[in-house]
């Protein structure tokens, strides 16, 4: 495309360039040269008409300049602004990126904590359990143990209370064989009489006091039976005894007095 602005120069020229054809074909046909001045008024003139379309060229020009640099100004901002969205975009999806690999990465703290948790409870299960077994089988042997030592307490005290009974027996026989050997019979003395005697003893086998507790119905016969154990007065054999076995059964001593020789 052309310069509107070179035009009117181009015009000018044209006719600078037609004027000088026109003195060169005028000297030939005069011999004597002559001097012709340029049409510097017509020049003038044509330059001046032209002036006006120079300047709406020159105008149009500029205006199609501006036009360029403000489509060009607007394709910049439009790129910048293309540009700032894009980058705008990358952060937001940076930033959502980010999001979730926070949220995955707590979410992952979260289930191996609850895996911890629960690997840690089925722990404490299994030490419970082992611990509930372990006293279970604790309180199990304690138990045969406290059985066993029952039993066995039990069969030792069966044991001493049969020895005790025998000790008890024997000896009671003894202390009614001594009284009745210290026993005078009463003449008012009956078949199957009978008089129960409570003798308090000491340690020592001796007799510290004696009454009827129970009386065969002869009075004669219960003095008679008193007499005979105040005259015996003394079971030196029960010093041999226990004392659990003494206090148990000698220290308030019942005895059923019944002689041998009413006995028929």
């Amino acid at each position: 495309m052309v310069d509107r602005r070179l035009l009117p120069l181009g015009g000018s020229l044209a006719l600078h360039a037609l004027v000088a054809l026109a003195l060169l074909w005028q000297g030939g046909d005069r011999p004597e040269p002559r001097v012709v001045q340029p049409p510097a008024i017509q020049a003038r003139a044509v330059a001046m008409e032209q002036t006006a379309p120079a300047r709406q060229a020159k105008a149009a020009a500029e205006a199609q300049r501006r036009e360029q640099q403000r489509a060009a100004e607007q394709r910049r901002v439009a790129e910048q602004r293309r540009a700032e969205e894009q980058r705008r975009q990358q952060r937001a999806e940076e930033q959502r990126r980010a999001e979730e690999q926070r949220r995955q990465r707590e979410a992952e703290q979260r289930r191996r904590a609850e895996e911890e948790r629960r690997r840690e409870e089925q722990r404490r299960r299994a030490e419970e359990e082992r611990r509930q077994k372990e006293q279970a089988e604790q309180h199990l042997l304690e138990q045969r143990r406290l059985l066993s030592e029952q039993a066995a307490a039990e069969e030792q005290r069966q044991r001493h209370a049969e020895e005790d009974r025998a000790l008890t027996m024997s000896h009671a026989a003894l202390i009614e064989r001594a009284i009745i050997a210290h026993w005078s019979r009463p003449a008012s003395a009956r078949n199957d009489m009978q008089a129960e005697l409570l003798i308090q003893l000491v340690p020592t086998g001796e007799v510290v006091q004696v009454s009827v507790v129970r009386s065969s119905g002869n009075a004669a016969f219960d003095r008679a039976a008193e007499n005979a154990v105040r005259r015996a007065g003394r079971f030196p054999e029960l010093q041999q005894l226990p004392s659990r076995v003494f206090e148990q059964n000698f220290r308030r001593f019942r005895l059923v007095f019944r002689p041998e020789d009413l006995r028929r």
